[in-house]
């Protein structure tokens, strides 16, 4: 327990005590919500964690919010607060919050990043010294003017003004899925 106290957990003693076990560490809360501790939990913790948004499959694909034993877990702390949207991956129907996001794209999509990574590599590698004129690459900007596109497509040559417009057009028109390339 000292541990957890050092990392900066809150020991609510109130609500009893539990043991760590291969169940309750992947679920270490819980306990607490078990008990009617919910109440208990910060709101920014609640939005960080997700148990504020119905993001919990359930029967027919509906969303629900957090259960334990098959109870929904009530957080009164959250009545009346505007909670912060959830904002969609890229490459997914998953939503989630700007802290997640990151997470989620490295670990479920690291497939979908490799142009990005291939485009990062390759504008690092040609790039010029800023003394030197920019090359243009045919495409034409907001004012009718050739500008640079940094992010080139390794498999086709397209360029692209960011990353994510390179991942999407990979995807799209360079992945088995969809091409069978």
């Amino acid at each position: 327990m000292m541990t957890h106290v050092e990392q900066g957990w809150l020991p609510l003693r109130k609500y009893n005590y539990f043991t760590w076990s291969h169940v309750t560490i992947h679920k270490p809360f819980d306990h607490l919500f078990r008990q009617g501790g919910a109440k208990e939990l910060p709101i920014e913790q609640l939005i960080q964690e997700r148990w504020a948004y119905p993001v919990w499959p359930r029967g027919g694909g509906a969303l629900d919010y957090y259960h334990v034993d098959g109870q929904k877990v009530e957080f009164p702390q959250l009545a009346g607060v505007t909670l912060p949207d959830l904002k969609p991956c890229p490459y997914c129907e998953w939503k989630g919050i700007e802290r997640h996001m990151t997470i989620h794209i490295e670990g479920t999509h690291s497939k979908d990043l490799m142009p990005f990574r291939m485009a990062e590599a390759l504008a690092k590698a040609n790039q010029r010294p800023a003394e030197a004129a920019p090359v243009a690459v045919p495409g034409t900007g907001p004012s009718g003017k050739e500008y640079v596109l940094p992010f080139i497509c390794g498999v086709c040559g397209a360029g692209f003004n960011g990353h994510m417009p390179l991942a999407k057009h990979y995807k799209k028109e360079h992945t088995n899925a969809n091409n069978n390339n």
